[in-house]
Parts: structure tokens; sequence; C-alpha cells
């Protein structure tokens, strides 16, 4: 179990989005967004209540 000593504790919420495009048939590139949310400040150290990241890749089959 996580504590985290705040007032509502490790209760996030969390949502994520992708989008798979193939280049070929042996080619996939993927860009991925994710936000996770919480009533307190539990990201950055405790400065912030959102942490976002948008991700991307590219993968190849042999």
């Amino acid at each position: 179990m996580q504590t985290t000593g705040t007032q509502n504790g490790f209760n996030v919420i969390g949502i994520s989005a992708n989008y798979d495009y193939a280049i070929a048939s042996n080619i996939l590139f993927r860009v991925e967004a994710k936000n996770y949310s919480s009533k307190d400040n539990l990201f950055k150290s405790g400065t912030t209540n959102n942490n976002f990241s948008l991700l991307s890749s590219l993968s190849v089959k042999f």
C-alpha cells in the first residue's frame, strides 16, 4: 500500500489515449497521451496535482 501523508491519500484517476499508424507492414508508429490527476499535490515532489505525458515510439519487426 502506498502512503502519502496527504489529506486524501493516494487517490488518483488517470486517462490515456493512443494512435497507432502502420507505416509499412513491419513498421509501426505510436503516439500516446496520458494524464493523471489527484485531489492532493502528489506529483513533481508535491508541487502539483496533475501529471501529463506525451510519448511516441517507432517499432520495427524483423
